[in-house]
């Protein structure tokens, strides 16, 4: 009830009284009405003129001809305070002149600002003003048939700035809602939705406007919502002050589709109305939501790049043993077939195949290393579009009939600082990987090379760097794949071929190559949608070559050679290769052998030959130590895959070139011949 309600109520219990005489609009004087009314009656009009008095609005009645009848005090000090004439008699439109005189707004015209305030109010309605000293009045009229009863003047800056500064804090509050990335939402005690942020609307794909009021279960499974309703009982049962708990659930996207996410559930106590925080709290709860889509992915990323990484260290450990068997299996096939007489064609074609058979076996380890180590890089910048051309050229002539092969080239070249060989062998396993997709059935293999610039978002999908990089793309209208096989497409020896057409190792390469190049491979694929295997490598800038193919030969000197090798059989196997392309040999098992010969030695030693990894010093200790005795020696390192410098350290060590065992002939010769020549072949990017 208002006061001037109040006033009303107050004016019908005087009916008679002199205060009631006045609301009556009756003409005789106050004394006269005092005289007829009970001890009892003037006692309470007394008490109620008092009360009249002393309260804080100030408050103007008005008689029957609407003149005014009586104000209180702060009626007068607020419409007027310096006035000293009467102000008994005084009609309205008069009083709010001098209420206008101390307004901002009433530059106008005292009498033009009262024309235009009595048109807007009507019976119990309000208009706010300002007063010149910033202070702000709210102004009410009471009416009762058409007739006013009584005039209100309210200070109310101070509720005014009350409320200013709570929208100020919720304009504040519903801004930091906003600017959340996670999604925050608030329900009632009943379960119905009340906020719901703009990161809500994004995660969820609700809008706001259409889950406002409905049921938070909405944003869950329905297996779920039993569970999730005996957490919120459990919370809004407590006492205390409330604390959000974290928990790990599943939430529902308006598509029906399900994702994991983390919430903090927490009590709200909320006051949804004035009434009813007079009345009584509700308790609400908010519940802060974070999306783990992306979080599961990087670390099922994470836990797979490990398994990778253990099952490659395995890997090249095998790798590493197997090739000194293939070594000397390889390399006594070799020698034998030379020391064949003429006419024993049967024996000859029997050592062919066991040379064919390690040949398969040295391809096998080299995809391994590949996988495990990315192998042995020979990296230099050059164009992947002429190399693709090349590959696609050379598959049409193999591909069955039915499978079409495709390309999308860029005009411009596509610069990488990459090995060629392995790349060709990337783009080959996956073209080749492309077609066995296909089967039988008509299909496509399109290739494409295009630039791509990683953003921050795709920086975090491929575990790159954010930058420029070339997109080498193979994609097929195969037979595609389940999540299952995704999820191990990479790993060593898994395939999906039939038993005896496939090592499973062409994509264990395919990822260890590119991985040891600093790029990424992302796959997408669905079943009955075919796949597409997207390579990212980092972009090259500046000039480069092209990727060509070395024709090796078999390179005879006479020079004197100091081989270190601590497996016997390899040594003895080097050692006659050697020989017979016309070199004198010195070997030692072990490093200090090695050094001890190089300061005996006659003739002096002209080049050193040792393995990458010894067991008393390493290829490189080696070699460093070596050159301290002879400063201008010269080094070929044979290795497994492992233990070898950076091109520039190798430069500095005078390694002229490095041999991937198995050593045959056609390998280690014309290694052996160009370094002697001083014709380095690590004069590159990397070793």
């Amino acid at each position: 009830m208002t006061p001037l309600q109040a006033l009303a109520l107050l004016a019908a219990a005087l009916a008679g009284a002199a205060i009631g005489a006045l609301w009556a609009g009756r003409r005789r004087s106050a004394s006269a009405a005092l005289a007829t009314s009970s001890p009892d009656h003037l006692d309470l009009a007394s008490a109620l003129a008092e009360a009249f008095d002393r309260i804080d609005d100030g408050i103007a009645l008005f008689d029957a001809a609407g003149r005014l009848a009586r104000c209180n005090p702060r009626f007068r000090e607020r419409v007027a305070p310096d006035r000293q004439q009467p102000w008994q008699g005084l009609g309205r439109g008069q009083l709010l002149e001098l209420l206008a005189e101390r307004l901002e707004r009433a530059e106008g015209g005292p009498a033009l600002w009262a024309a235009a305030t009595l048109g807007k109010l009507h019976g119990g309605a309000v208009v706010t003003e300002t007063l010149k000293d910033g202070r702000l009045v709210a102004l009410e009229l009471w009416t009762r048939d058409g007739r006013e009863l009584a005039l209100a003047v309210r200070d109310v800056t101070d509720r005014h700035q009350r409320e200013a500064a709570l929208a100020a804090a919720q304009e504040r509050g519903q801004a930091i809602l906003e600017a959340i990335a996670d999604a925050v939402v608030i329900v009632d005690e009943r379960g119905r939705i009340e906020r719901f942020n703009a990161a809500a609307e994004t995660m969820f794909g609700w809008r706001r406007d259409d889950i406002l009021g409905r049921d938070v279960g909405l944003l869950m499974p329905e297996a779920m919502r039993e569970e999730h309703a005996g957490h919120v009982a459990r919370l809004a049962g407590r006492d205390g002050r409330p604390r959000a708990e974290p928990r790990a659930l599943t939430a529902l996207r308006r598509d029906g589709g399900e994702f994991p996410v983390d919430i903090a559930l927490g009590t709200l106590d909320i006051g949804w109305s004035g009434i009813e925080r007079r009345a009584r709290r509700r308790r609400g709860f908010i519940g802060t939501i974070r999306d783990l889509t992306r979080q599961r992915e990087l670390e099922q990323r994470l836990r797979r790049a490990q398994k990778l990484e253990a099952i490659g260290t395995l890997a090249g450990g095998i790798a590493h043993d197997f090739n000194n068997l293939l070594a000397i299996v390889l390399g006594y096939a070799n020698l034998s077939r030379s020391d064949l007489a003429a006419g024993q064609s049967e024996l000859d074609d029997n050592l062919q195949a066991i040379e064919q058979a390690a040949m398969r076996g040295k391809d096998l380890v080299t995809q391994i290393l590949s996988f495990a180590r990315g192998g042995q890089s020979d990296r230099r910048p050059f164009d992947l579009v002429p190399l693709a051309k090349e590959v696609v050229k050379g598959l049409r002539t193999t591909v069955p009939e039915t499978v079409r092969l495709t390309t999308r080239l860029p005009e411009r070249p596509a610069m990488v600082a990459a090995d060629a060989a392995q790349m060709h062998q990337v783009l080959m396993n996956l073209c080749r990987n492309a077609v066995q997709a296909i089967g039988e059935r008509a299909g496509e293999v399109t290739v494409t090379i295009e630039p791509a610039a990683l953003d921050q978002s795709a920086a975090v999908r491929t575990g790159l760097a954010m930058g420029d990089y070339v997109r080498l793309s193979v994609r097929d209208t195969g037979q595609g794949m389940d999540a299952s096989t995704r999820e191990r497409l990479f790993e060593p020896f898994f395939t999906t071929k039939p038993v005896g057409t496939g090592t499973g190792l062409g994509l264990a390469v395919v990822h260890g190559v590119v991985r040891d190049h600093g790029g990424a491979i992302e796959v997408d694929s669905r079943p009955g949608q075919g796949a597409a295997f997207d390579v990212f490598l980092p972009a090259h800038r500046g000039a480069g070559g092209t990727a060509e193919t070395q024709t090796e030969v078999e390179a005879r000197g006479s020079e004197h050679l100091l081989l270190v090798e601590d497996e016997p059989a390899i040594r003895r196997l080097a050692e006659r290769v050697l020989v017979r392309l016309g070199y004198s040999v010195s070997s030692a098992g072990l490093a200090s052998e090695a050094l001890s010969i190089l300061r005996h030695a006659e003739p002096k030693i002209d080049l050193l030959i040792c393995d990458a990894v010894g067991p008393e010093l390493s290829g490189e200790a080696l070699v460093e130590a070596a050159r301290r005795i002879r400063p201008d020696l010269r080094a070929v390192l044979c290795t497994g895959g492992a233990g070898t410098p950076d091109a520039e350290r190798a430069r500095a060590l005078g390694i002229g070139a490095v041999v991937l065992k198995p050593m045959i002939a056609s390998s280690l010769g014309p290694a052996v011949r160009a370094t002697l020549d001083g014709k380095s072949a690590i004069d590159r990017d990397g070793v």
